[in-house]
């Protein structure tokens, strides 16, 4: 009986064992559909995040969630020391030299420093950007703060200052050319750390405090050879020479030629007493070599235009001004895509613009940051004539004077862009001035030889204006009193001819435009809403009243006319004319009779 209980027992626990196996389980399954789904959530999010990441920020100026241009107005506002009128006193052993941080043109750079930030996380795609906005969330990042300074002008200072006291540094290098290695062996100097003099002056730009900057001569070796490296460094293939975009700036990298040579007697020539060895060896050099490209950088116009805003207000000139001055100086490395929006940020007071005249639907409304879309319009243009790639541009709702049909490009934060893809080999840049009421954009960089664009422009359709009316009952009956004049509306067809030595090599569709025909606004008589507009006669309130005067007036000189000639004596009250000697009507006509 105690067996049979305990059998029965077992088979309770096992079943109760299978259920509670199955709960959990099924409570497993439920917590690991919640993670992915978190995960999922969090993947979209952080992976269409459009801001500074979380917790970057610059010497102390937190950036996150900025936009790229809202980063570099905070980096304006939040970091001190830009007075270029500012002395400094800079030394060097014995030698002191005061100088004005503008004679340097030296300055905190803004926009570059904006850029690194909002970059950071963005270099390798989307599971990348969301990895590393995760990474941000709990570890943060702190930007150096970047600087724009005159190189040339802050070599010359340092070399005033140190030159009594440096000894030229000289790297082990080599030469290679046909059939031929030559080393050339390293000798250690005393010099300037060139690159903790520019982080003194960045200091220094960051505090106003600092008034001083002392450069200091250090020993310096050349850095040691590890020959097995060097020799498989100089077996890998030709490498050209190429840019690339650091620090705000385009750099080069040197070319590397492919020499193949003994090892013993690369061996040799390192442990040669000789300042320079010559081996024989294979040399392969490549195309493209860092002189070539020094050549070559923003060496041509590629594409330009101008816009004239001498009608407009100062209200909207100051953000046609302040648009190309965010503009200018961008610049575009191969490859890259360039954002109007995001460079010219957001349109509000506290990032410096004006209310002016904008485009909402179909009607000229005032708003913040009118005018933005001529230097956008401008750009446009220039990147046209330059022969860049147009990744997304919308024309305006309206037609605009400043530039073309078909050549205009509308901005609406957010959602609407202009972008611009650098397609050439070269950095481009672009140039945004104003020369008082006139704005002129430029493309800098490599124009291929003997090619040449032209744009044409068609009008496909047209759009006629309707009228909108309005009862007013001060208007007369068979009067109208325009509101807004209308104007019609049209799409254009936009094409992009590229001609190479005459000849057409390519004929590219740009995106049609499609401006909306802008309707009439009229008030009327409420008796006339019926009525064709076209019958109605214009009413001007003052020409109205001096018209019904002169009517009333020649009734009465007509009324007057017809009683002389009826031999009639006007009633009292009826001429402006009468004697003022009282006449009875009666006794003259009983006179009469008699």
């Amino acid at each position: 009986m105690n067996d049979v209980k305990e059998k029965n027992q077992t088979k309770d626990n096992s079943r109760d064992t299978k259920k509670n196996t199955k709960k959990g389980l099924f409570a497993l399954v439920i917590g690991l559909c919640f993670v992915l789904l978190f995960c999922g959530v969090f993947f979209v999010y952080a992976a269409s995040y459009d801001g500074v990441l979380p917790r970057i920020s610059v010497s102390g100026v937190s950036l996150s969630g900025f936009s790229q241009a809202e980063a570099e107005a905070e980096l304006l506002r939040g970091i001190a020391g830009s007075d270029g009128d500012r002395t400094v006193v800079f030394s060097c052993g014995e030698n002191h030299k005061e100088m004005k941080l503008s004679d340097l043109d030296a300055k905190i750079d803004a926009a570059s420093t904006a850029k690194e930030a909002f970059d950071e996380g963005r270099q390798k795609g989307k599971f990348f950007k969301a990895y590393s906005f995760f990474k941000a969330l709990f570890s943060g990042k702190e930007i150096p703060v970047l600087i724009a300074v005159d190189e040339a002008a802050f070599e010359d200072l340092i070399h005033t200052l140190s030159d009594e006291y440096e000894i030229p540094l000289t790297e082990v290098s080599y030469r290679a050319e046909e059939n031929a290695l030559t080393i050339v062996k390293g000798h250690p100097g005393k010099m300037v750390d060139r690159k903790k003099a520019k982080e003194l002056l960045r200091d220094a730009l960051i505090s106003p405090k600092i008034s001083e900057i002392e450069f200091f001569v250090e020993d310096m070796e050349p850095k040691p050879v590890d020959i097995d490296e060097f020799f498989k460094k100089l077996a890998e293939p030709a490498q050209d020479a190429k840019y690339s975009f650091e620090d705000g700036t385009v750099k080069i990298i040197p070319e590397k030629p492919y020499v193949k040579v003994s090892k013993s007697e690369l061996e040799k020539a390192f442990g040669s007493k000789d300042d320079e060895y010559t081996v024989t060896a294979e040399v392969k050099l490549p195309e493209k070599t860092a002189k070539t490209l020094e050549e070559m950088l923003f060496r041509d116009v590629m594409g330009s235009f101008s816009s004239s805003f001498a009608t407009s207000t100062e209200a909207r000139a100051h953000n046609v001004r302040l648009t190309a001055e965010r503009v200018d100086g961008y610049i575009l490395m191969p490859g890259d895509v360039f954002s109007y929006d995001s460079t010219v940020g957001k349109r509000t007071a506290a990032n410096g613009y004006r209310e002016a005249g904008v485009y909402i639907g179909n009607k000229v409304e005032t708003g913040i940051g009118g005018g933005i879309c001529q230097t956008s319009s401008t750009l446009y243009s220039a990147a046209l004539y330059a022969n860049l790639g147009i990744v997304s541009r919308t024309s305006h709702s309206l037609p605009v004077a400043y530039v073309p049909a078909g050549q205009d490009a509308t901005i609406a934060e957010g959602y609407i862009d202009l972008k611009i893809k650098n397609n050439t080999e070269y950095p481009v840049k672009f140039e945004a001035k104003t020369n008082g009421r006139t704005l002129v954009c430029r493309v800098l960089g490599v124009k291929e030889e003997g090619v040449e664009v032209e744009l044409y422009h068609q009008r496909i359709n047209t759009f006629e204006p309707e009228t909108e009316k309005t009862a007013n009952p001060e208007i007369p009956e068979g009067y109208k009193k325009t509101i807004e004049k209308g104007s019609g509306g049209y799409s254009v067809a936009s094409t992009r001819i590229v001609r190479k030595n005459g000849e057409e090599i390519k004929r590219e569709k740009l995106t049609n435009s499609v401006y909306h025909a802008a309707n009439f606004e009229i008030e009327v008589n409420p008796k006339d809403m019926e009525t064709d507009p076209n019958s109605l006669r214009e009413y001007d309130e003052e020409a109205y009243k001096k018209e019904q005067e002169e009517l009333k007036k020649a009734e009465n000189e007509d009324e007057t006319t017809k009683s002389d000639e009826n031999g009639e004596v006007p009633q009292a009250g009826e001429t402006d004319n009468v004697d003022s000697t009282e006449i009875n009507v009666e006794e003259a006509h009983s006179d009469n009779m008699n």
